[in-house]
This record gives structure tokens, C-alpha cells and sequence, in this order.
């Protein structure tokens, strides 16, 4: 649940399997509550993790990529799931986990949609 006026974001780790390689593709999974067609704005970066780091809740490494800002429109139908790609084909590195950090850049002008924006989570795959 993010909030319109607050920059808020989310902090997770993933532990991509060795047989993936290292090129993956990563989706946002995302939703509003109400109908609207107006714009959210998404980014997500993302940092190798290695074994001597600590990350605290809300933090991203500052070796993190920093990610593109989406400027994605909502539907005007409530409630509906969406897929975006920030990430097509992208190499992550070799052998640690990946932090990613997800946030709604709420202060970014284009971002028009007045209300919460729930992030559901992020889709990682193999790049085929």
C-alpha cells in the first residue's frame, strides 16, 4: 500500500538460482483501488548482496542500480491486477543474492493518481 503524497518504498532479497545464469527479467505486479486513468510512478533498483552487508529495512546498498522510473496509467476498472518490465533480459552479476528496492517516486510530477497504489510483488524469471 503506497501512499500518493509519501515517498515509501520496499526492500527484499532474492536468491537467484545458480542455473539461471546471470540474465533474468523482472515484472512489477501492481493494482489501484479505485478506477482512474491516471499515471503511477514505479522504480525498482537493485544491488548484488555480498556475504559481509546488512540491509535494514527501507535501504538499498548505495552500489544499488538505480532504476528507470516507470510512468505506468492505472485502468479504469478497480482493482485490476497489472504487469510492467522494468527489467528485460538484465544481467544481475554471479553468485550472491540480489537486494531489490521498489518504490512509488510520489514526488515525481507525473505521478497523477491521487490515491494508495498496492504493490503485489515482483515476477523474477529466467531470460530465455
Amino acid at each position: 500500500d503506497f501512499d500518493a503524497t509519501t515517498e515509501e518504498c520496499i526492500t527484499c532479497v532474492a536468491d537467484i538460482p545458480p542455473e539461471w545464469g546471470t540474465t533474468v527479467t523482472i515484472d512489477i505486479v501492481w493494482s489501484t483501488p479505485g478506477g482512474s486513468t491516471n499515471s503511477v510512478v514505479w522504480r525498482v533498483d537493485y544491488s548484488l548482496l555480498s556475504a559481509s552487508q546488512l540491509v535494514q529495512s527501507g535501504t538499498v546498498p548505495t552500489t544499488a542500480t538505480a532504476g528507470t522510473p516507470l510512468t505506468i496509467a492505472s485502468t479504469s476498472a478497480a482493482n485490476t491486477i497489472r504487469y510492467h518490465r522494468p527489467y528485460t533480459a538484465t544481467s544481475l552479476g554471479t553468485g550472491r543474492p540480489v537486494v531489490f528496492q521498489v518504490r512509488r517516486v510520489a514526488a515525481d510530477a507525473a505521478d497523477t493518481y491521487a490515491s494508495d497504489a498496492y504493490f503485489v510483488g515482483l515476477i523474477i524469471r529466467r531470460a530465455e
